[in-house]
């Protein structure tokens, strides 16, 4: 068996004993990526763009065929026969599911997946909160820490990590396991102390438990750490608001930012009941649109490929960003081991509505605008 740890960063064993790889970092990272996506299929050109963007196409590509080589090789220590599951086939690359191979966070995602679907007010029965238990105990940090590639995925990780431990102090709470609830709740405070809704709780909990002075504590600690925290810069990007003092202006005003959507974001006429037919037709609307936004990714050195594939939400988010701290006097003026840039969208992507447009009328054509 096969084992591949992707938190708290990459480590490869084959029964407790650990591989050592001649992967590579880039290689390494690869692996990775196809262990994380497994059953999915990715372009040789995104791969070699993605891992070795700055070697030149010739010598990238030859790289990546060189570490999905190597990858075979350690799919192979963990069962003879493994390797076939890393196929090439045209331009993409796939690693298919196999039994002798066990990744981490799979396991995570799996097991809190139930639970954190029912309602917050239904219990976790004994088995439930043994399985997710172990996944929480299995968490040894951060999704491969310190690699930025990762950063959408190590978020997704620790939010379910989070709420999986949530789900338990609560259930905990609940059956009257008061030590168990706060060991749940500690979690959580360790790896995000600025989660003010479980610092409450656990105060709540040291309380109904007896232990008042180590509430008082926790609430001092907590006063210590909020008065530390400065918001120096603000940005944002709203229809017809353009800076955070615009769009003040216009709540000030009570204005409307709805208005007919444009034809050519979405031509309505080709969606009419006579068109797609009376279940599948949209009726017209209106909506709040961004204009005239626009994305350099040639000077933050954005490969094409690499801008293509990703949402436009996220280059505006980090456009919004890149405003915020030019703002105060650029990123040289940040302490970077202090400070932090907080982004908020509503995670509803461009991409995402053209998906759905297509399924309500596979014939649509839709295009980024």
């Amino acid at each position: 068996m096969l084992n591949v740890t992707l938190r708290g960063g990459a480590l490869f064993a084959i029964d407790g004993a650990v591989i050592r790889s001649d992967l590579g970092p880039a290689g390494r990272f690869l692996a990775c990526y196809l262990f994380e996506f497994v059953g999915r299929a990715h372009r040789r050109e995104r791969l070699a763009d993605l891992f070795w963007g700055k070697l030149e196409p010739e010598k990238a590509r030859s790289a990546m065929n060189t570490a999905v080589w190597r990858t075979r090789k350690m799919l192979n220590l963990g069962g003879k026969g493994n390797a076939r599951h890393l196929i090439t086939v045209g331009e993409d690359v796939v690693l298919e599911p196999s039994p002798t191979v066990y990744v981490d966070i799979h396991g995570l995602q799996g097991q809190s997946k139930q639970a954190l679907g029912k309602p917050h007010s239904a219990s976790l029965s004994e088995t439930e909160e043994e399985k997710i238990g172990m996944a929480v105990e299995a968490y040894g940090g951060p999704f491969l820490d310190g690699d930025d590639w990762v950063l959408q995925k190590r978020e997704r990780l620790h939010s379910i990590f989070v709420r999986s431990c949530f789900e338990l102090m609560h259930s905990a709470t609940r059956c009257g396991k008061h030590e168990r609830a706060l060991d749940y709740g500690r979690r959580i405070i360790d790896t995000d102390p600025l989660r003010e809704s479980v610092q409450r709780d656990v105060m709540l909990l040291l309380v109904i438990s007896g232990q008042q002075v180590k509430a008082l504590v926790a609430y001092q600690k907590l006063r210590s750490v909020l008065p530390s925290i400065a918001v120096v810069s603000l940005a944002c990007r709203f229809p017809d608001a353009c800076s955070p003092t615009e769009l003040w202006a216009n709540l000030l005003e009570g204005r409307q930012f709805f208005r007919p959507i444009p034809r050519e974001r979405l031509d309505l006429v080709r969606h009419g009941a006579d068109e797609v037919g009376e279940a599948a037709s949209i009726a017209s609307v209106c909506a709040g649109l961004l204009t005239g936004w626009s994305f350099n990714r040639a000077r933050l050195r954005i490969a094409k490929s690499t801008f293509e594939a990703t949402d436009l939400t996220h280059w505006l988010a980090l456009k919004i960003a890149a405003e915020a701290i030019k703002a105060i006097g650029d990123i040289e003026w940040f302490n970077r081991t202090r400070s932090a840039v907080v982004v908020a969208n509503t995670l509803m992507g461009e991409f995402s509505r053209a998906s759905l447009l297509r399924l309500r009328a596979p014939s649509s054509a839709t295009e980024r605008s």
